[in-house]
């Protein structure tokens, strides 16, 4: 026995532990996982996992022969009877068609796609008729009366704090302060949990029985997520060790918990979630300093947040140093707020108190975000950095030494400039749906310039403003030197509003004519942020390239008026079309010479009302590049100008996602990101 208990403590034990399971992990990942669905199904049934409604529209986690997400449009009366009737636990049969979900054809961006995969998700299901076969078990009913008697409060925050539910919160502002961890149910919240219990429990063995039900009970409320997974699973880990009288130290039994997380679903890895979880928990186990005092408090908040910096950066490109203070100051009102939710389902007298607690704690973080002293955008780069930032930081926590505290911010400060070292030029068609977008980047990231945003209505489920940011985030741009808004059309220009308001812009051209209502929008906001706009310009200098706007007309058709820009990058021409219809076309072959453009941005999204076919034999694009939405309603592009353009080499954004021209040393380099 004693034998056995060296080799488990010993190190070869771990060593070969977490080689077992970094192979089985490998293996794992390395195996396709097909899904038990496929593009044929019209049909599903299943258990509901989780719901939830905007305004009409249901969206449900269904349990099938596999994990699979539910959309139904239902209408006001269909809505009224569902909501009784529905719930975690329900079994359903649906009748739709089957899709896949749609991928981040923006560079750099969430990409839905693979979050879903990770959660076991392949496809997504839209019902056309929806039909309850069996009412939820005993246990879901319990479980559905708590989530309603929690929402009957109408209070987001509760909610959020006691259930993760988190649809009806607003939480970019949480979020951009760097505290919206907060309001997931994570390890933090489910210690106070268990301390709540432990008050009323007596610590004896029916007590810690007891304890166990109450866990398991409210892990199963919230869908057993694998940061309360790990809470349970830890607190219970630590009883059956002590029963063993300790056989590990607690950073060598949470070593054993983290590889039997993985072996149990090597996806967690990739879930922010878990890696915020597993990571800051473990280096906690490390910090539990003596002193009780609120600069040791401070301490630790810094040092878990240079912890968490690598995982926010690279999965926001964006961090706020503000946030270490933001997070002592707040963590105290959350541990007061959290009890008081509960005690506020025991005693509904409490909820306008409640209500008024969490008004001031709104009210705080709206103070807060106006600090942006600390935010820092980070860009994406080799994983290598991440692990010399690592190394240094071991190195700072072992031996205290402030010298490696500024070998970090030296890491940070390399990070920052890496993309200026970049002596390549990039013209990237940013993939915006049914509408227009193009990014020009110039060498070292001296000049650059954003033609159109895009913004089409039927694009706002995909965020698209938010995914351009982000985007920019990752290229370590921190501002847009010009945005060109070659019209006013919607699916052209109204991002800008959107990226005007959230992203530094220093100046904005826009095209000749009368304005419309959403350009004036759109002056009255560059107005108010002091932001200078140009009309009608004949050229636009940077460094050694030159942008030339060739289409002055003034017409009452809004396409007619949309600006037609020619650059030549490191000796390859480019030709934007915006929404230019032919008329434009014969104008521009009477006043300029354009012959053998290597890169054309087709008019009007491919319609036939551009891109004339003696237009295209003049122009000669190698390259053609139709900026269009996938599925659009408006047939585009049309067969005729796929037909004009068969000798130039087509790249579609539907098809291809974004595409990105790099042009380095009078070579070209062409890559796209499929959707």
């Amino acid at each position: 026995m004693q034998k056995l208990r060296s080799i488990l403590q010993s190190n070869f034990f771990f060593l070969f532990l977490f080689l077992l399971t970094g192979i089985y992990v490998l293996i794992f990942l390395w195996i396709p996982h097909n899904s038990l669905y496929d593009e044929s199904t019209s049909w599903i049934s299943g258990r509901i996992l989780d719901y939830e409604w905007d305004q009409e529209n249901l969206k449900i986690t269904l349990l099938g022969k596999e994990k699979i997400l539910v959309y139904y449009r239902a209408s006001e009366n269909e809505k009224n009877e569902l909501e009784k009737t529905l719930g975690c636990g329900v079994i359903l049969n649906l009748k739709g068609s089957i899709a896949k979900p749609k991928g981040n054809s923006i560079p750099n961006t969430f990409n839905y796609q693979k979050y879903l995969y990770y959660e076991n998700i392949h496809y997504l299901f839209y019902a056309d008729s929806l039909e309850i076969t069996k009412t939820e078990s005993f246990i879901y009913k319990i479980k559905n009366l708590i989530i309603k008697y929690v929402d009957s409060f109408s209070n987001p925050y509760l909610s959020s704090l006691l259930l993760g539910r988190k649809s009806d919160l607003d939480t970019s502002m949480y979020q951009k302060n760097g505290v919206s961890h907060l309001f997931a149910i994570s390890g933090m919240h489910f210690a106070f949990f268990i301390s709540i219990c432990e008050i009323f429990l007596k610590k004896n063995r029916f007590g810690k029985i007891l304890l166990s039900f109450f866990l398991l009970g409210y892990s199963f409320l919230v869908s057993f997520t694998p940061s309360v997974l790990r809470v349970f699973v830890w607190y219970h880990a630590k009883l059956f060790n002590h029963s063993f009288h300790n056989l590990w130290s607690e950073p060598k039994l949470f070593a054993i918990m983290f590889c039997g997380f993985l072996i149990f679903n090597p996806f967690f890895l990739f879930q922010i979630g878990f890696q915020y979880s597993f990571l800051l928990s473990f280096c906690y186990l490390f910090l539990k300093e003596k002193e009780k005092g609120w600069i040791s408090k401070l301490k630790i908040c810094s040092f878990l947040f240079l912890v968490s910096l690598p995982i926010t950066a690279i999965h926001f490109y964006e961090i706020n140093f503000c946030s270490i203070l933001f997070n002592f100051l707040l963590i105290p009102f959350i541990s007061i707020l959290y009890p008081l939710c509960f005690l506020t389902l025991i005693f509904p007298l409490c909820s306008n108190f409640l209500l008024f607690l969490f008004q001031i704690f709104e009210g705080i973080n709206k103070c807060f975000q106006y600090i942006t002293i600390g935010l820092v955008g980070i860009p994406k780069v080799s994983l290598l950095f991440w692990i010399i930032y690592y190394i240094v930081l071991y190195f700072l926590f072992r031996r205290r030494q402030k010298k490696y505290f500024f070998f970090l911010l030296l890491i940070l400060l390399m990070m920052k400039i890496t993309p200026k070292i970049d002596s390549s030029s990039y013209v990237t068609f940013l993939d915006v749906g049914q509408g227009d977008s193009a990014l020009l980047i110039f060498p070292h990231q001296r000049k650059t310039v954003l033609i159109d945003t895009g913004g089409n209505v039927n694009d706002e489920e995909y965020q698209v403003a938010k995914n351009m940011k982000t985007y920019f985030q990752s290229l370590g741009m921190d501002q847009i030197d010009t945005l060109i808004l070659t019209h006013g059309d919607a699916d052209h220009a109204k991002n800008a509003i959107e990226l005007i308001q959230n992203f530094k812009i220093k100046k904005v051209m826009m095209n000749c004519g009368n304005t419309n209502s959403l350009e004036e929008e759109i002056l009255n906001l560059l107005h108010q942020k002091k932001i200078p706009v140009t009309f009608c310009e004949s050229s636009l200098d940077f460094d050694q390239n030159k942008l030339y706007f060739i289409n002055p007309l003034i017409n009452q058709n809004e396409n007619d008026t949309s600006s037609v820009i020619y650059t030549k990058i490191d000796s390859y021409a480019f030709l934007f079309m915006g929404d230019a219809s032919t008329k434009v076309e014969e104008n521009l072959l009477e006043k300029y010479t354009l012959k053998n453009i290597d890169v054309l941005k087709v008019g009007h999204h491919g319609s036939e009302t551009s891109s004339s076919k003696k237009f295209i034999q003049v122009v000669n694009p190698k390259y053609a590049v139709i900026s269009v939405g996938k599925n659009n309603s408006y047939g585009h592009p049309s067969d005729k100008v796929l037909e004009n353009l068969k000798n130039s080499k087509i790249y579609r954004t539907d098809l291809d996602g974004s595409i990105v021209f790099q042009i380095q040393n009078h070579h070209l380099k062409i890559r796209t990101y499929p959707i």
